[in-house]
């Protein structure tokens, strides 16, 4: 077994791992694979031989405390073949990838796991919680009727949520940033899920954005950034836009969500409360 990065060689052998892992379309796969190109080199693969194994994307990030930003990768897509599970394969690659971080002088790796009996695998593997979120659920029954407002819903540029964003965070014990190529990416993912986004208005003021996509009877509102004395007269201008039957919020909480490991050498004390980490491209 060997670790090394993705090659355009192996384009065809990811795609397949990939399907085989997730059970993504071919399409969505080579999507991602247009905007995270081999050449960026983001993706990590073990090999036995020529065989692709198992894979891993390290996609930039900053971990924003306080005043301090921190370069970081986000674990993402990690797969291994059936045929060759149980041989510690993704151990290797996040271990792999942490030395990496090390290398280029990077404070550490994170990732969302894909269900809750995870947690303790990655806390074997050097993982801490660091990241938490709330959801809330509102059924469109429970939302007031949309009547003449000076809050508006219109399209908003990278530029101005990327501002946004960081400052509506920046509150927060920690939370992790993208940049506009990252915020771009995660739009077109959206609306290639027949979601978007919208920013809120005040006038030409930007008050605040939401990520939704539909997802199992219910539009998903993957990133809710409003705020709170502004809930329902937002809520009540999306719903006049999407009409759908009930909205599920994610929002900044105290649920563990995502882990972070430290780079080697490099340590922080345990926050006294969970950080905040979306658009995380599930």
């Amino acid at each position: 077994m060997h670790i090394q990065f993705a090659a355009k060689e192996h384009s065809g052998q990811v795609i397949e791992l990939w399907r085989q892992c997730f059970g993504d379309s071919s399409k969505f796969v080579s999507f991602y694979l247009s905007h995270h190109p081999f050449e960026e080199k983001t993706m990590l693969l073990t090999l036995e031989g020529d065989v692709v194994t198992s894979m891993l994307s390290l996609l930039p990030a900053q971990l924003v405390i306080g005043q301090k930003k921190l370069p970081v990768r986000y674990v993402y897509a990690v797969g291994t073949d059936i045929r060759f599970r149980g041989q510690g394969l993704s151990t290797a690659l996040l271990d792999a990838s942490a030395s990496l971080c090390r290398r280029r002088g990077e404070a550490g790796i994170f990732l969302i796991p894909a269900s809750d009996s995870l947690f303790e695998f990655y806390r074997q593997r050097g993982f801490v919680s660091a990241f938490g979120v709330a959801s809330r659920t509102v059924s469109s029954s429970e939302i007031l009727p949309y009547s003449d407002s000076d809050l508006d819903v219109r399209p908003m540029s990278l530029s101005v949520l990327a501002a946004l964003r960081n400052h509506a965070f920046a509150c927060l014990p920690s939370y992790i940033a993208w940049d506009e190529a990252a915020l771009a990416y995660a739009v077109k993912a959206a609306r290639a899920a027949l979601g978007g986004i919208y920013g809120f208005y005040k006038g030409d003021t930007p008050v605040g954005y939401v990520f939704y996509e539909p997802q199992e009877g219910c539009m998903q509102l993957k990133e809710w950034c409003v705020p709170e004395t502004m809930y329902a007269e937002a809520l009540s201008a999306l719903h006049a836009e999407l009409g759908a039957s009930s909205y599920r919020l994610r929002l900044p909480g105290q649920t563990p969500f995502g882990m972070l490991r430290w780079a080697e050498g490099i340590s922080s004390p345990p926050p006294d409360s969970l950080g905040y980490a979306n658009l995380i491209l599930d």
